[in-house]
Order: structure tokens, then C-alpha cells, then sequence
């Protein structure tokens, strides 16, 4: 029973607050020991806990400490945390062995695996120590073991391809395989039998079984017009997969449109095992005036009985009586169906405050386990009260500085759905954990609707003004309060929210791009001549210019006009372009070579048109930004 965060991650751990390291002393019988190397850097002043397995025992559970790049022991019954260990950077899901043995951890911005393995101390107790790491790919986030616990399997979004590691156990850890599988993987689960590994991939809510043996696609069935595909559980008793996702209604995101649910849906997706390829069934969550804003995990309890969701962007959990929800095989519209309220209650909305983000059922149901993101905290929800019954709190045991809590502060907001329109949606909707969804948005960000955008990221924002697609927002705070009056459609937000949100998108860095071959080889070749194109035959530096890739001036481009009151276009910067399809305001380039052979060709853009060749080199420069 694992699970771990939807999502992918979020921002502020790109922050230079987020990048801390555990510094806690003591000994390994203390009540919060740590691995015999502690580290020796500021730690950072928040633990936000972003994935969690619960232990065979169903007494201890790890927790991922993705601010504080560490694991957490805790003690569930004593409400403690026993051990911490310091791991990789940013670590943002974790899973453990059938047998407790063993567990492993996924560290985003390493792009590595950490194993532990539980040694237990001379009292019986778990003690757990590093066991080695391997490389993966770009950007991990969920993981778990076969049922042998011989093998590791990786969602690793950012190479878009799920790795599999050999454990420890066996020859390792070494990777053995690795098997493409496009559109940002972040969420794994297993077949009961271990044949299967189904992949929830994100950007295009696309799930994909994949045989665990060869690691071909066995069926891939896509929710359509939906995204953000954050959650993903099994249900043995059922063989079913249940998913979590935004719909997206391609509606101008109008006040009027977001309130009667035609701009954007959170819904819940049930794909049949035994059909997999037929259309899935969903329900709508969102209530007239009171939405569910970014749902983030999903997890069944173990008999079937409850079915829970993390609203992460709404600060609650929904727990559903699971055999009372009807769902549709169609379009189930916009809002939650009313047999679920009407003439009885079928479930319930427990309000957790901070960020949910994470969800595991303890063995019977009585308990839910919930990782709070920003509460710093993990919750147990009593499934028969319907309340939180025990917070274990994850604190860092040091003050934050003033900057730093204006950064949580604006963190708070940017993943706050409540600030916007009836709760439908926070910025995180559309700038998923602060770069894009890869969804085009109809918004008054060119000052005008009928002009849907591709959504911009927000990574290194700081140094990209002007703004928007047109480049005529010059000011990040009155950007900021346009954006959460304007978009979001929330209440008029004070200038110290003002000043911590734009805080919280400065802190936001670039990711740096795993395409860097080694010097001597023909990737290395191909990227220097593909250098030499951009400053010179392609003049891709006319618009893209300077060390983050683009310019302040906007341009004349022979583009065609896309209905807006404006005809001059300001050039996204190019760093970390190769995670950004689709491409173009338009979204209309699938890739970059579909760019730069169709949609953006060199010679249309103030260059000299390329052959095939020179255009994989160009591709190769990019790729390396």
C-alpha cells in the first residue's frame, strides 16, 4: 500500500529554501535519529512531505520529505517520527517491500533511486540505512516494487519512460530496462498478479498497461480532453483502475463559463480491466458553488468499502461509499451526481487544511493516512467519524526567515484553489507544479477572449519579462493581481499576497536539461554543430538571444494573427524547451521537429532554411538548454 504525490511535485521545491538537507543529530536510539552522515548544509525550515507507504507492520509508515531531501520514519499509534534519513534531492515518491525488508526512494532533481534497507535495532525496532542508489532518468516521481521485491519500477516524467532497477537483493542496484512511454509518466500501480504495470501519464491522461516481462504496451486507453492525470489506484476486489484528472470543456474561461462548470471539471475515471479499450467511466466531483480544485491521489480501501480522493487545491478529502457511486459511461456533466447527497449522504468532504497530497489506506479501513504538503504534517482520518483523529507532525525544528515564509506563503496561494471562482481551479491547474499542463487556455492574458494560449512555464519566469505571449505585461506583481482578479476570478487579494506570490515565482528555477552528451561522441558533435545553426545559418539568436534564450523586445514575426488586439509576438525563453510540447502559442507543433520543419521554419523567421540534417542538429542544441 503506497502512494505518492500527484503531483508531481511541487514548486517550491525548486526553490533555493526547498534544496535543504537534513541536519538533525543524534543517535540512532534518540527519538529522532539519523543515518551516520548527517548533512552538513542549512536544512531547510520546511519538510513537505509529498509521497508515504505505509509499513507491513501497519505501524510505521516512510514518508518523503521533498523539501527537506529526506525520509521520515513515523510511528503511527505513538504519533512520532523515530528515525530520518537524508537522501537525494527533492525526493518525491517512495514504496517498500512486501516483506518490510527494503524500501526505495525517487529523487526528482538527482534523478536517482535511493534504497534503504530495515536493519532493526537491538530492540526489535525498525532502523533503516542507506543500501545504495542508482541513476534512472529525468524527473522521477512514483515508484514500487515487483511482487518479488527483485526489481524496481520508475515513472520517470521528465525522459518520459518508466525504469526498471534491480534491487539491491539481487545483482545491484543497476538499471535493467528502460521503456519509453510518452506523455509524462508519474503515477504506477501493478496487477495483483505482477504481469501488468499500468502507467498514469499526466499531460494527456493517458493510462498504459505495459507487460512487466518485455515491457510492450499491452492497451492504452486515453480520458479524453482531460489532463493532469495525478492519481491512480486498483481496486483488487473489482479489477478496476481508478484514476483522477481535470476535463477540460475548450470554453473561454469566462466567470460565467467557470461557474456553471463549462470551463474546467475534476472528475474520477474507472477503466475496466476487462474492457480496457472501451470508454471509462467517470462522475463529476465539483458541487454548484463549490468545487474540487485539483484533485491530486486516489486510494481504495482494501475490502472495496471506501473510496477517497485528495481535493489538494480545496484542502480536503473526499471519502466516497464506494459501491454508491454511479458511475457514467458518457459525459457525466458538470457537477457531482445528486444520488450521492440526496435522500442520504454517500459521502463525505473532510476539511485537512495545508495540501493533501498523498493517501494509504491502514489494513482494515478504519484509518486513512493523508501527507500534507503544507501542513508539514501527516493526518489520520478516522473512516467512521469522518475527521482527522491524529496530526504527526514533520516540523524542520528551526525558524523559517521572513523570506523564506513569504516564499510558503505564496506557495500556499499559487496551490490555493479557493482563491479563485467557486474553487474550480488554482495557478497549479494550468502551470502543473509551476511549468506547464501543456493545455491551451482561453483567458483575458492577451486582453481578449477567442484566443486560447498555450500555457507558458513559469520556471524562470524571473528573468523572462515581458509577459504573456504578446509581451505587454511589464510588472510581475500587477501581473500577479491581474491574473488571480482576472483568470481566477478570486477575491481582491492584498498586497502582502501580491508581494508573496510573485516572491514564490521568483524562487522558481530552471530544471537543468539531462540531454548533455559527453564530450567526444557523436551526440556531442552533432550538439556543437547544432550550436553553430542557431547564432549563425538558422538565426535563431535574432529573437532568442542572451543566456536565458530570449529577448525583452517584442517582434514582427510572419505569423498568422490570432484574433488579438496585438500583432507583435515577445519569444518564450528556449531553456528546458525540450519538456514543453506541444509547442507554439497554437500548441499546433507536436514536437521540435515538427517546429522547425512545418510550423517555425528558419527561412520565415529571418534564417536560411536547413537540410534534414542540420535540422536534428539544431534539435540537438535545443534539447541541451
Amino acid at each position: 500500500m503506497r502512494f505518492s504525490l500527484p503531483s508531481i511535485s511541487p514548486l517550491a521545491l525548486l526553490a533555493p529554501l526547498a534544496l535543504g538537507v537534513v541536519a538533525y543529530c543524534g543517535s540512532r536510539h534518540s527519538s529522532r535519529a539519523t543515518d551516520s552522515k548527517p548533512a552538513v548544509s542549512k536544512a531547510s525550515p520546511y519538510a513537505s512531505p509529498t509521497a508515504l507507504v505505509i509499513c507491513p507492520d501497519q505501524r510505521h509508515a516512510l514518508v518523503a520529505l521533498s523539501a527537506a531531501n529526506a525520509v521520515a520514519i513515523i510511528d503511527l499509534q505513538a504519533g512520532t517520527v523515530v528515525q530520518e534519513i537524508s537522501v537525494g534531492a527533492q525526493p518525491m515518491g517512495v514504496t517498500v517491500s512486501t516483506d518490510g525488508s527494503q524500501a526505495a526512494v525517487s529523487c526528482r532533481l538527482d534523478g536517482t533511486v535511493v534504497f534503504l534497507k530495515n536493519a532493526k535495532d537491538e530492540t526489535g525496532k525498525p532502523f533503516w540505512t542507506k543500501a545504495g542508489q542508482a541513476p534512472c532518468g529525468h524527473l522521477p516521481a512514483d515508484l514500487l516494487f515487483s511482487p518479488k521485491s527483485d526489481k524496481v519500477y520508475v515513472a520517470c516524467a521528465g525522459s518520459h519512460e518508466v525504469v526498471v532497477i534491480n534491487s539491491p537483493t539481487t545483482v545491484g542496484p543497476t538499471v535493467a530496462h528502460r521503456w519509453k512511454t510518452w506523455q509524462e509518466p508519474r503515477r504506477l500501480t501493478l496487477s495483483p498478479d505482477g504481469a501488468s504495470l499500468f502507467v498514469g501519464c499526466s499531460r494527456n491522461a493517458t493510462v498504459r498497461a505495459l507487460d512487466t516481462i518485455s515491457g510492450k504496451e499491452i492497451w492504452s486507453r486515453t480520458l479524453e480532453a482531460a489532463f493532469n492525470m495525478v492519481g491512480l489506484a486498483l481496486d483488487p476486489q473489482s479489477g478496476e483502475l481508478i484514476t483522477c484528472q481535470v476535463f477540460h470543456r475548450h470554453h473561454a474561461m469566462a466567470k460565467s463559463n467557470i461557474e456553471q462548470g463549462w470551463a474546467l471539471d475534476n472528475r474520477l475515471g474507472r477503466i475496466y480491466l476487462k474492457e480496457p479499450t472501451s470508454d471509462p467511466w467517470q462522475i463529476s466531483m465539483d458541487v454548484r458553488g463549490s468545487a474540487v480544485g485539483d484533485p491530486s491521489a486516489v486510494a481504495i480501501e482494501p475490502s472495496g468499502q471506501w473510496l477517497a480522493v485528495a481535493g489538494s487545491g480545496t484542502q480536503e478529502v473526499l471519502v466516497f461509499q464506494r459501491k454508491e457511486v454511479q458511475w457514467s459511461h458518457g459525459d457525466p456533466g458538470d457537477f457531482l451526481d445528486s444520488t450521492l447527497e440526496y435522500p442520504t449522504r454517500k459521502y463525505e468532504r473532510i476539511p485537512v487544511g495545508g495540501r493533501p497530497v498523498a493517501l494509504a489506506f491502514l489494513a482494515g479501513g478504519k484509518d486513512l493516512a493523508v501527507a500534507n504538503q503544507l501542513n508539514d504534517t501527516v493526518q489520520l482520518i478516522s473512516t467512521a467519524d469522518k475527521k482527522v483523529v491524529k496530526t504527526i507532525h514533520l516540523g524542520r525544528g528551526q525558524k523559517a526567515t521572513e523570506s523564506e515564509q513569504l516564499v510558503r506563503q505564496g506557495e500556499g496561494l499559487f496551490f490555493n484553489a479557493k482563491k479563485s471562482h467557486h474553487h474550480w481551479f488554482s495557478c497549479n491547474t494550468c502551470h502543473t507544479d509551476g511549468h506547464t499542463s501543456g493545455q491551451l487556455f482561453d483567458t483575458l492574458n492577451d486582453d481578449s477572449y477567442g484566443n486560447p494560449k498555450q500555457t507558458p512555464t513559469l520556471l524562470g519566469v524571473n528573468d523572462t519579462a515581458p509577459f504573456t505571449w504578446h509581451g505587454w505585461k511589464h510588472d510581475m506583481e500587477k501581473t500577479v493581481r491581474d491574473s488571480m482578479v482576472n483568470t481566477l476570478f478570486g477575491p481582491e487579494p492584498s498586497d502582502r499576497e501580491v508581494k508573496a506570490l510573485t516572491a514564490y515565482l521568483h524562487s522558481l528555477k530552471p530544471i537543468a536539461s539531462p540531454y548533455k552528451p559527453a564530450s567526444g561522441t557523436s551526440a556531442a558533435e552533432a550538439m556543437a554543430r547544432g550550436r553553430n545553426l542557431f547564432y549563425s545559418k538558422a538565426n535563431c539568436v535574432r529573437c532568442h538571444s542572451g543566456e536565458v534564450f530570449t529577448t525583452p523586445k517584442n517582434h514582427e514575426l510572419p505569423i498568422e494573427s490570432d484574433g488579438s488586439p496585438f500583432d507583435t509576438w515577445n519569444p518564450p525563453s528556449l531553456r528546458g524547451v525540450h519538456d514543453r510540447a506541444p509547442l507554439m502559442h497554437h500548441g499546433l507543433a507536436t514536437d521540435l521537429k515538427d517546429l522547425l520543419q512545418n510550423h517555425h521554419k528558419p527561412e520565415k523567421m529571418g534564417g536560411t532554411a536547413l537540410d534534414k540534417e542540420e535540422v536534428d542538429d539544431l534539435i540537438e542544441f535545443l534539447n541541451s538548454l
